[in-house]
């Protein structure tokens, strides 16, 4: 149910009018967040049975009272549907790339008829108040740049507190109709016969049959499926945590006969559903001692329980859903137990940290990098920016393109772009592919003027083939040095460079590079950028018929001259 809400609520209207209504102020702010309250609930619908008797609106975003969400019925779960006495939308962050929405939904009420009968008797254990919960929280975080999502959810409960985190990049919303059944064939009624009133005394009574169908023997009957919204994309990592109470504990360790009990019952039950006869993969002999390992050690002694995802290979979300085979889905997502999250394992030696900063030259670059880039993120180490740079600035200044492209994102989230622009240059000419956002991002919080003075600040290609081989007269070698000049991807981005080349090569009969310039034009040849554009366009100009003067003309025409 969480993934339906995330996906309608994605698909929806409702995340830019909340992020308005909440950043904005005056009278129309209501107004603007009833409207995407009810732009997801329309949404949402699409999906589930959804729900409400009032909506209401306030400072820290919207509600609705009352709430009522039914089960997908794809589940095949009728009457399972969930009450809660609230559900608040709100807290959105916006900025630096990213927007940050919460949903918190209380007072919840889950009926039977969400449960098989199994898992009936085994929620039996917690007591009459099984299936109600004190609070859920969801939040869902989309970074603008990357398309990475983050979607967490927590679960409170009388017994217990449960933690979900997904996190996923190229994350989407699709919209997708399931595929109609086969038409089933079902004999059509007899026609009846109706007979029209009389007119008159002197006119006979007559029967005139319903007009007959195509195939007066049979009709169809074909269920209609309306269009449904899903997240796409790929999982980098899950993880689920739990803490049970201690009665809780007590209570199933006693019911399976102590921890021993419950790690034969835990190593039995899991071999035979991934087995089935054959034998356990290295993933799922993992997966069994670790869960027969964790459990007894809670029924034993209590604390938290943590199962890990972590794929090799990032699988797409639509591939999972469609896992139906359990040892498929152990190899997919690589499950594990611990008593911990695996992050604390990453945990930064603090002595390895002072040295770093200390006497950074005592450890290998790669490691200054991964340091640098765990400052950054926050984890393994507190999120500490500034000495993330001071680790990274050296590097990139030795040429390092991965440094640089760490120390590109910083600066540009620090709001420096400047200083962002120029380190992606470094990065872009080092063949990073992920430097041509950063270079897209930063452009377009600078001008033309301060965009190129970077550009002639740029380190020059050293040892470059591609413009010899343009110089020496090779037509694909022009049009090529002309996008990668523009692009900034294995040289720095240069646009005096891009529209020189581009010059060349259009003149030789390249459509491609026309292209480019008219695009360099519409973007920069207009309002406050015109001047500056002006004066490029006419120093690449004068470059380009200078070198096609010089000798680059004669060589370009006497390569496509007749033999």
């Amino acid at each position: 149910m969480l993934m339906s809400m995330a996906s309608a609520f994605l698909s929806s209207a409702a995340p830019l009018a909340l992020v308005a209504g909440l950043m904005g102020e005056g009278p129309e702010r209501d107004a603007v967040m009833r409207l995407g309250a009810q732009s997801f609930a329309v949404s949402l619908r699409a999906a589930t049975d959804f729900r409400y008797e009032e909506i209401a609106t306030g400072e820290g975003g919207l509600a609705y009272l009352g709430a009522t969400l039914g089960a997908p019925s794809v589940l095949g779960r009728p009457g399972c549907e969930a009450k809660a006495a609230r559900v608040e939308i709100g807290e959105a962050a916006a900025g630096r790339g990213q927007v940050s929405l919460r949903a918190t939904l209380s007072g919840i009420e889950i009926a039977p008829a969400c449960l098989k009968p199994q898992e009936m008797v085994a929620l039996a254990t917690l007591g009459p108040e099984a299936l109600k919960l004190d609070r859920v929280e969801a939040t869902l975080t989309y970074e603008v740049g990357p398309s990475l999502g983050r979607i967490s959810a927590e679960l409170e409960a009388s017994y217990g507190r449960v933690g979900l985190e997904l996190l996923a990049d190229r994350l989407h919303v699709v919209q997708w109709t399931p595929p109609r059944p086969d038409p089933v064939l079902i004999p059509a009624p007899e026609p009846e016969p109706v007979e029209p009133p009389a007119t008159g005394a002197d006119r006979p009574s007559v029967k005139i049959p319903r007009a007959p169908a195509e195939d007066p023997e049979w009709s169809f009957d074909a269920e209609f499926r309306s269009p449904e919204t899903r997240l796409e994309g790929r999982l980098l990592r899950a993880e689920l945590r739990a803490n049970l109470s201690p009665g809780l504990a007590r209570t199933l360790s006693g019911m399976a006969g102590g921890p021993a009990g419950i790690e034969g019952a835990a190593r039995q039950g899991l071999e035979s559903q991934l087995t089935q006869g054959g034998e356990l993969s290295p993933a799922g002999r993992s997966l069994v001692d670790s869960a027969a390992r964790e459990l007894s050690r809670v029924a034993a002694q209590g604390g938290g329980l943590v199962v890990s995802l972590a794929p090799a290979a990032p699988p797409s979300l639509s591939a999972l859903a469609d896992l139906t085979d359990p040892q498929a889905a152990v190899e997919a997502l690589r499950p594990v137990f611990a008593a911990a999250p695996p992050r604390l394992a990453a945990l930064v030696d603090p002595a390895e940290f002072e040295t770093a900063l200390s006497a950074p030259e005592s450890l290998p670059a790669a490691r200054r990098l991964a340091l640098a880039r765990a400052l950054i993120a926050g984890e393994g180490v507190p999120h500490a920016p500034e000495a993330a740079r001071r680790l990274l600035a050296p590097l990139a200044e030795g040429g390092d393109a991965e440094a640089a492209l760490a120390l590109a994102g910083l600066s540009l989230a620090q709001g420096d772009a400047s200083a962002a622009y120029a380190q992606a240059l470094r990065a872009g000419a080092g063949g990073l592919a992920g430097a041509r956002a950063l270079l897209d991002r930063a452009e377009a919080r600078l001008d033309l003027a301060e965009i190129l003075r970077l550009q002639g600040e740029a380190p020059e290609a050293a040892g470059d083939a591609l413009a010899e081989q343009a110089q020496a007269g090779d037509l694909d070698a022009v049009g090529r040095l002309a996008r990668a000049a523009a692009e900034g991807l294995g040289r720095p981005r240069d646009y005096a460079e891009a529209l020189t080349w581009a010059g060349v090569a259009s003149a030789a009969g390249d459509y491609g590079a026309a292209s480019l310039r008219e695009g360099l034009r519409r973007r920069f040849g207009a309002d406050e950028q015109a001047e500056a554009w002006s004066v490029l366009s006419a120093k690449a100009e004068a470059e380009a018929l200078k070198l096609w003067m010089g000798g680059l003309g004669a060589s370009l025409r006497s390569s496509v001259a007749a033999p």
